[in-house]
């Protein structure tokens, strides 16, 4: 993938040369050593080109490097295989890095799950179940989909003033500059009350409708699951609607957790044991659910796992595709091990 020209910072060669030094020096492997061994649980959403939140995606092209490089440079597990060892059941005598994609996204199955059964990688996907098989969007997705065309047109006096304003910023510009401002718009809901991002999305909806077509699907079917499942990959729940479960009643949360992980048994016929929470957001009457229906659960929370760690708080290191570029744009994979190291400290 061509990478746009850009000013190279000093502080940007800097990370990058610590990290060359550290992987071709071999004092990742010295450090690594010393250390207690860890499961490192790496976290991606989509594998994608051009997508309008690049913090949430790594190209392709990228995505085939990254797992080429943690083939060669780390021990690979599932999830599952993994348990033992955060447990304490069994001794962990090194690093293993364990793949993990949350929400469900097609690309999971189509440009992912190629490159995991050509490096025979194990992976977990955490599925949002009420958008599985479905055309329907998570709201974020939505928002862009809605904002896609340009010259929608604002309808004035219905949005809180930096919603207005970021809208307004939006329609005054085109292609990727334009994406750029949807992230921004993005970023200022997800911090919102509840209640008034609920409005927003509303307002927007009903200004802005599109009908979506089959070739609108981003999210999974059934069928790619099942598909995936029969190759070895594992499915958790990530809750129905990806609701924030901090923010909802305890009922509420409890029936998204419960019936996600019903929905998924149902459709695979086999336990689901695996949970995410939604943007990581926990507290302890949301673990207590989740204890009482599954045997591990991963956060957003940064760094490595050992006997020691929480299993119902598992810690994980986002990945996207910044995680392995140089300052100049191609994969490092000095960088990338940089990156996983630093996150696992």
């Amino acid at each position: 993938m061509a990478q746009e020209k850009k000013r190279v910072s000093c502080s940007e060669i800097i990370r990058w040369l610590i990290g060359v030094g550290f992987y071709y020096t071999r004092l990742f492997d010295l450090l690594r050593k010393i250390r207690q061994p860890r499961i490192i649980i790496l976290s991606y959403h989509r594998v994608v080109d051009d997508y309008f939140r690049p913090q949430m995606a790594v190209p392709p092209a990228v995505f085939e490097q990254q797992m080429n490089f943690i083939r060669e440079n780390f021990k690979v597990i599932s999830l599952d295989e993994a348990l033992p060892f955060l447990r304490g059941e069994t001794p962990l005598k090194e690093d293993a890095v364990v793949l993990t994609f949350d929400d469900g996204y097609r690309d999971n199955y189509t440009q992912a799950f190629p490159v995991l059964k050509k490096y025979s990688l194990p992976a977990a996907i955490f599925l949002t179940t009420d958008f599985i098989g479905t055309n329907r969007r998570l709201w974020w997705d939505e928002i862009d989909f809605l904002l896609e065309k340009e010259n929608g047109g604002v309808p004035p006096d219905v949005y809180p003033e930096e919603v207005e304003k970021c809208l307004l910023e939006i329609e005054a510009k085109q292609g990727k500059d334009r994406k750029k401002v949807i992230n921004k718009l993005i970023s200022i809901l997800r911090i919102m009350i509840k209640s008034v991002k609920e409005e927003v999305i509303d307002n927007m909806r009903a200004a802005r409708e599109k009908p979506a077509s089959a070739s609108d699907r981003i999210m999974l079917s059934w069928g790619e699951v099942a598909e995936m499942r029969r190759k070895g990959i594992s499915f958790g729940a990530h809750t129905r609607s990806h609701i924030i479960l901090t923010e909802v009643p305890i009922e509420t949360a409890a029936k998204e957790i419960v019936e996600s992980k019903a929905a998924i048994e149902a459709r695979l016929k086999s336990p689901v044991i695996h949970f995410a929470y939604p943007s990581g957001e926990v507290e302890y009457k949301i673990q207590k659910l989740v204890k009482d229906n599954f045997q591990s659960a991963c956060s957003t929370k940064a760094g490595g796992n050992n006997s020691r760690c929480d299993l119902f708080a598992l810690k994980r290191i986002a990945i996207n595709e910044l995680s392995s570029r140089s300052p100049w744009g191609y994969f490092s994979g000095s960088r990338f091990a940089l990156r996983i190291f630093k996150g696992a400290l």
